[in-house]
């Protein structure tokens, strides 16, 4: 594998591990906020935001850890693994527009 290469990826495994810490860190501070409208009408969409980030912290770390064995064997990766790491983004990315 190149250094290009290498160096793509290991980018890439920062990234989506990155990407699962806010993911987890959202999903913590939005609890924080469950006491103060647990008597109004917004506590499901709290605790529906709260899961959505949890979730995204699932999914992130699984593409981390994917990119990081690809980064650590010294191989390409899969084409058929893009897609996958392409939704997660856009899944992640659609929930900090739901959350905003």
């Amino acid at each position: 594998m190149q250094s290009y290469d290498k160096i793509r990826i290991g980018g890439l495994a920062a990234l989506y591990a990155a990407l699962a810490a806010l993911g987890l860190l959202l999903g913590f501070a939005t609890l924080q906020f469950w006491p103060a409208v647990s008597e109004s009408k917004g506590s499901l969409l709290v605790l529906g935001l709260a899961f959505s980030c949890v979730v995204m912290f699932i999914i992130n770390a699984r593409t981390a850890w994917q990119f990081f064995q690809y980064f650590k064997k010294d191989q390409k990766v899969p084409t058929a693994m893009m897609p996958f790491a392409i939704a997660a983004a856009v899944l992640y990315l659609a929930s900090s527009v739901f959350a905003a």
